[in-house]
C-alpha cells in the first residue's frame, strides 16, 4: 500500500472538491457530468433523447394552459381584496418569521456541535 503525504492528499482532494449547497444554485445534470468528466478525464456529454424533449414541452404546454385557464376562469378571485390581504399578510409573516433569511444564508435546519451537545 503506497504512503501519499499529507500535502498530496490535500492537493488532490481540492483538486476534486465538489460540495453541493444551496449556495451553489441548482445541481443540474450537466453540473454532475462535468464533476465526473474532470474526475475521469473522459468527455462524455449529455443529450437527452427524443422522448424526453417530447415530455418536457408537452409538460410545458400543459402548465401553460391550466395556468392560463385558471387565470381567465378565475378572473373575479384575483381582483377581490380580501384574497391579496390574505397573500400580503402570509409574505409579511413569513419574511418577518425568518424563513427568508434562512434561506438567502443556508442556514442548517437542525444542527449539532460539540458546544450544544
Amino acid at each position: 500500500m503506497p504512503l501519499i503525504s499529507e500535502i498530496e492528499k490535500k492537493q488532490y482532494l481540492q483538486k476534486y472538491k465538489w460540495a453541493i449547497s444551496y449556495s451553489d444554485g441548482d445541481v443540474t445534470t450537466h453540473k454532475m457530468l462535468d464533476f465526473v468528466n474532470q474526475r475521469t478525464g473522459h468527455n462524455v456529454f449529455y443529450k437527452p433523447t427524443l422522448k424526453t424533449m417530447v415530455v418536457m414541452f408537452l409538460g410545458f404546454i400543459s402548465v401553460m394552459t391550466v395556468g392560463v385557464l385558471i387565470y381567465t376562469k378565475l378572473r373575479w378571485l384575483w381582483t377581490h381584496w380580501i384574497v391579496w390581504f390574505v397573500g400580503v399578510i402570509a409574505i409579511y409573516i413569513t419574511c418577518v418569521s425568518g424563513v427568508v433569511y434562512d434561506i438567502i444564508h443556508d442556514v442548517p435546519f437542525v444542527g449539532r456541535d460539540k458546544t450544544t451537545g
